[in-house]
């Protein structure tokens, strides 16, 4: 995801196909970083 496609999709959060508040983007990474260190620990063991 680009900064032209976060501009994008802020610009236009009225969309019915994008029902995701402000917060949704920061959460989806949040939660991916988790899971990739939980990952990363899971293989050193």
């Amino acid at each position: 995801v680009t900064d032209s496609d976060m501009s994008h999709y802020f610009g236009h959060d009225s969309q019915p196909n994008f029902e995701v508040p402000t917060a949704n983007p920061l959460l989806i990474i949040g939660m991916l970083g988790l899971a990739g260190v939980m990952g990363l620990r899971r293989k050193e063991k």
